[in-house]
């Protein structure tokens, strides 16, 4: 499977004819960065088929060009979208990308199955649409008792949660990654006295959410827009060009990950947070509680989160079905990348 940039050529692809490049080419779309911002429609008006349709779409995807769908479109038009799915969901009413809006998507996932209703999902997002996911309705006072009940149990001690809170409060080799990013910018010696100053400036909160945790470094221009707007890429790596974002809100801001963000919290969190509190006793009832609060990853790591489940049972802290280990490491050897 080749692997696709923003930067990779239309030309590059397989299957598309010689017309349609041509037409590309005269419509100033010569890689799949251009694509970005820019209607699907527009792409589809150059091309001479449903398969080039579909390989332009894929590509344009996997590359992680961020380009737009109208909302009002059908979603029998969505390449990505087999006919059996848009067929299920016409049945309930659901006819363009934007009937989404506000909808339960975990119902949509009970209708046309995971892997279409993600297909599905990506169009959506990419629509500007916002469908639902479940997520905690915890107040401060909820949020102290789950983490007293965890305590409690024995699963985590105070001294854990201090220690752990004051890791996350640390943003680690922040400075120096920043220095070796705009180094080219000073005189030698010069780069780490000007990070300093840039560093203590800050207000040692993200500039999204306000949160101190998490926090690294983020060009707020990426240097992919310098290029794309002309301007000259080392102007990126300016101190000015910088700001704290928490790894959350820096993963969900970048076009390759448009399924960021749709849970309530980083992966990771939300996926013991599901654990501890509905308590699923196999793994497959795990996938699905984790894919009703919003979460797109692979299974594979849903598995490894599920060994803290199997964990917690040997010392009698959780419940499992007798037959959920062997049936975890059966469905584990299926996920596992090939020659493992």
């Amino acid at each position: 499977m080749p692997k696709f940039t923003k930067f990779s050529l239309f030309s590059e692809l397989q299957g598309i004819s010689a017309a349609t490049l041509d037409r590309l080419n005269g419509a100033n779309f010569t890689k799949l960065g251009d694509m970005d911002e820019i209607d699907f429609e527009h792409i589809e008006e150059c091309t001479e088929n449903v398969r080039e349709i579909k390989a332009l779409y894929e590509a344009g995807i996997k590359s992680g060009s961020e380009f737009i769908l109208d909302p009002r479109r059908q979603i029998s038009s969505v390449p990505s979208i087999s006919t059996r799915a848009s067929k299920l969901l016409n049945e309930e009413g659901r006819f363009t990308l934007r009937d989404f809006e506000g909808c339960y998507y975990p119902d949509v996932y009970d209708r046309v199955g995971y892997s279409a209703g993600k297909n599905l999902l990506l169009a959506i997002r990419l629509a500007g649409v916002a469908p639902l996911f479940d997520r905690p309705n915890l107040s401060d006072d909820g949020w102290k008792d789950f983490l007293i009940d965890m305590i409690q149990q024995g699963i985590v001690s105070w001294e854990d949660v201090a220690v752990a809170v004051c890791g996350e409060l640390n943003p680690p080799q922040v400075g120096t990654q920043v220095a070796n990013a705009v180094k080219h910018n000073y005189p030698q010696g010069m780069a780490m006295r000007e990070v300093w100053k840039w560093f203590y400036s800050q207000s040692g909160k993200c500039a999204v959410s306000g949160k101190r945790l998490f926090l690294e470094a983020d060009h707020k221009d990426s240097r992919e827009q310098f290029l794309k707007s002309g301007r000259d890429v080392k102007e990126a790596d300016k101190l000015d060009n910088f700001q704290l974002l928490t790894k959350r809100e820096n993963v969900i801001k970048r076009g390759s990950h448009r399924l960021g963000g749709l849970s309530f919290a980083p992966a990771a969190s939300v996926l013991i947070y599901v654990l501890l509190k509905f308590k699923p006793r196999t793994l497959r009832e795990f996938i699905k509680l984790s894919r009703s609060h919003g979460l797109t990853m692979s299974e594979i790591r849903m598995q490894e989160a599920w060994a803290f489940a199997i964990w917690l049972a040997k010392d009698g802290l959780y419940e499992i079905e007798a037959n959920a280990i062997d049936a975890a490491i059966e469905e584990g050897a299926e996920l596992a990348p090939p020659n493992t």
